[in-house]
């Protein structure tokens, strides 16, 4: 190679550095805004006609987003919406400043509601509705005018209006199904955004204890990501007093459910949100969010790890009627009610949970009385009880 020809080179490698630098700056007039700055999250559209949503969505995933209102896949971010992001951020900083002696500085509890749903919603919290320290760490989103006023009237602090239209009564895969159950995705997007770790949970959830969010991460202080499993064969788990009640390998556990999960605030995370989004509008329309995440979470590498077996969900009950919710519910967090369809449904078997958890907290409070006053050792014999009552019941439920 001569001289000439070196130069040459050289030149054509310093124009391609400059161009670089060009579009780095074009990208960075038309509204790049970092946490860092406290800037608005804003839509804008670059010199080749993307569209960005910054810092939330970025020209890698521009394909989400559209300029106009009208029909778009669930998983889309209009204008508008983009826009509405500020407040939510803003919501989930303000929350999260809330001092709580029950959740981890930086955490927040998140739900998306609206009146169709709002009774079960309601009826879900009765155990931890006096636990101030959650009660002012959680997020309602409200998906229709009537939900809102009936979130302030209740006394929530934290209420936040719809970002567009009214979402309303949608059962599972039906009407506005798709639309409402992505805002749980976008909810933990913008809070990324906002550095802040967030724990999601459905309608149809019965809580019996604050989750304990701290312990959740001490179980895999790696993971990015935990979510609910979906089968749990607690029929196995409580056959014998040795199993591990919260995380025993040798039983059946398997399927992400998106219906509880916490999400920390990582760039894999984002990323997995943001491919899923893309892929949901892609694939095939039949597939729920949380199978669109659980794939997108693996290709971007995000750390994930399943929640404790105290976050209990239906399926031995729904399809073995063994509700061991009855009889070994003792130290479960709350009870999901899967695999069943229709809000009358659900609320059965909600109920259903209620009362097996009160009747099983009253047997063990006068069990733990009665051991106390004989001087028993009353974890394992609790244990040992647990697998007795197990298989005296197994027929009965």
């Amino acid at each position: 190679m001569n001289n000439a020809e070196t130069e040459m080179l050289l030149e054509s490698v310093v124009k391609e550095e400059e161009k670089k630098v060009e579009e780095e700056l074009v990208k960075e007039e038309v509204g790049a805004v970092t946490r860092e700055e406290g800037g608005d999250i804003a839509f804008k559209t670059l010199e080749n006609g993307k569209h960005v949503c910054l810092p939330v969505i970025d020209e890698d995933f521009s394909e989400l987003l559209f300029d106009e209102e009208g029909a778009a896949h669930a998983s889309f971010v209009s204008r508008a919406e983009c826009g509405w992001y500020n407040q939510l951020r803003n919501v989930g900083i303000e929350a999260a400043s809330t001092l709580s002696s029950c959740v981890p500085d930086n955490f927040v509890f998140a739900i998306k509601a609206n009146e169709y749903h709002w009774d079960m919603f309601m009826y879900g919290l009765q155990n931890v509705k006096s636990e101030k320290c959650f009660m002012d760490r959680l997020i309602i989103l409200c998906l229709d005018d009537s939900t809102l006023s009936k979130c302030t009237d209740a006394g929530f602090k934290h209420c936040l209006s719809k970002p567009a239209k009214n979402l309303g009564a949608s059962d599972f895969k039906t009407n506005e199904f798709n639309a409402i159950a992505w805002y749980t995705a976008k909810m933990a997007l913008v809070f990324n955004s906002a550095n802040l770790s967030v724990f999601t949970f459905d309608a149809d959830i019965l809580f019996f204890q604050v989750p304990n969010l701290a312990k959740v991460i001490e179980s895999d202080p790696n993971a990015e990501l935990f979510y609910q499993w979906d089968e749990v064969d607690y029929e196995k788990l409580y056959s014998s007093a040795t199993f591990d009640e919260e995380r025993e390998p040798s039983i059946h556990h398997s399927v992400f459910n998106s219906g509880q999960m916490l999400w920390r605030p990582s760039e894999k995370v984002r990323k997995g949100i943001l491919k899923a989004m893309v892929r949901a509008a892609s694939k095939d329309v039949s597939e729920l969010d949380q199978y669109h995440l659980e794939v997108s979470m693996k290709e971007v590498g995000a750390n994930v790890a399943g929640l404790s077996y105290m976050y209990a969900a239906n399926w031995v009950c729904s399809t073995r009627k063994q509700c061991l919710v009855k009889t070994n519910s003792q130290n479960w967090i709350d009870y999901h009610a899967t695999w069943v369809v229709g809000l009358e449904n659900k609320m059965e078997v909600l109920k259903m949970a209620q009362e097996g958890w009160k009747n099983v907290k009253k047997e063990n409070l006068s069990d733990g009385k009665r051991n106390n006053d004989d001087g028993i050792d009353s974890i394992q014999n609790a244990r040992e009880r647990q697998a007795r009552v197990f298989a005296t019941n197994r027929r009965r439920f």
